[in-house]
């Protein structure tokens, strides 16, 4: 892979980080979350493009590396707001995810869902968006409310992985 790949490669996703800039999302975490992506693509491109000499071998896969962690985050923003989400939990998930977790007022939640069966967390420590805590649930389940608690079950597991002491 060329040093002109890699900056064309992290081009076309800040030009498609651009266009979800423009998409309505049901609550602003979800902008915020691409907003943040968007930042860390620009610094990036900066970076890459200011470079004098040829890019490393290991520069280029940081950077390749990067754009895909970017690209997996934003399939999962834009799951966000897919209709199959139960859009008015996200307001008490929120404030309790604010009262578990140790990132308080700051914390940011993006409620999405996923096609394998097994909900997940990113509990504020992906490295991309370390402020957000990430609930993916199960897409085959979306229109079953029994499966909300999972939402709890989620959020007790990311309090009990994120190191509190440090608040």
């Amino acid at each position: 892979m060329t040093t002109r790949y890699s900056i064309q490669k992290v081009a076309s996703a800040l030009e498609l980080l651009r266009e979800f800039q423009a998409f309505a999302f049901p609550h602003p975490d979800s902008a915020d979350a691409v907003g943040a992506l968007v930042q860390i693509l620009e610094t990036l491109n900066v970076a890459l493009t200011n470079a004098t000499d040829k890019l490393d071998e290991k520069t280029r896969a940081q950077a390749t590396d990067t754009v895909s962690d970017v690209l997996e985050l934003l399939g999962v923003i834009a799951n966000s707001a897919n209709v199959r989400n139960a859009f008015e939990i996200h307001g008490p998930v929120l404030k309790l995810a604010r009262q578990l977790l140790a990132g308080g007022d700051k914390t940011k939640l993006i409620l999405s869902f996923e096609w394998d069966y097994v909900p997940y967390t990113y509990p504020q420590n992906h490295v991309l968006l370390p402020n957000f805590v990430v609930i993916g649930l199960p897409a085959s389940e979306a229109s079953n409310a029994l499966v909300l608690p999972a939402v709890g079950h989620e959020l007790w597991a990311a309090a009990g992985s994120v190191d509190t002491s440090l608040s």
